[in-house]
């Protein structure tokens, strides 16, 4: 595993036994074996120990890809590309199951942290909203640009709540698309 996901497993093991506010960088160096100095070659501050970097390489070259309306051109398909490259950074991905698992137990155990984690949605959502406006050419004040913004956003938080919920047990990708679903039942009118 590499030394970042190893300070990710400690940082969220040690919210999951402490809290976040209930363990110093220190003691997560000492509990992933390194000094503190060279744990900020990793890291930038206890909240990217835990939840990773607020932004990768990945997550910026889908939101070009968004603006731009590709991959497939298709707003929905594509808002749901995007939010899976958002979430496979926020919590891990297949190769690392470990930190999808403990995210989601983090999250569910500590208030602090799930705040922190909802105020980094609230700035991407912003960049959705801005990415949403250059995709379609819609001006800020055009009506369709906040409800299409908060049907994303949403879906976004819905999928994060059911992750909580769930302990990781439905993964962040699976629940984005089930509540995807769900309202495409609704909006045609068809939920039973």
């Amino acid at each position: 595993m590499p030394r970042i996901s190893k300070i990710r497993v400690a940082a969220l093991n040690l919210v999951i036994d402490n809290g976040y506010d209930g363990f110093t960088m220190e003691e997560l160096a000492q509990k992933v074996g390194v000094s503190r100095r060279t744990l900020f070659n990793y890291i930038k501050d206890k909240e990217s120990a835990v939840l990773g970097p607020e932004f990768s390489e990945e997550v910026e070259y889908q939101f070009q890809n968004f603006a731009a309306g590709l991959p497939t051109g298709s707003l929905r398909e594509d808002s749901e590309i995007m939010a899976k490259a958002e979430f496979k950074r926020a919590v891990g991905n297949e190769f690392f199951p470990e930190i999808s698992q403990l995210t989601a137990r983090a999250l569910a155990k500590d208030a602090k942290l799930r705040g922190m984690y909802y105020q980094r949605n609230r700035r991407i959502v912003q960049r959705i909203r801005q990415a949403v406006q250059a995709r379609e050419g819609w001006k800020s004040s055009d009506p369709r640009l906040t409800p299409t913004v908060n049907i994303i956003h949403t879906q976004f938080q819905t999928a994060i709540e059911t992750f909580v919920e769930s302990r990781g047990g439905t993964s962040l990708a699976d629940a984005y698309h089930n509540a995807g679903a769900i309202f495409e039942d609704y909006f045609n009118d068809e939920l039973a």
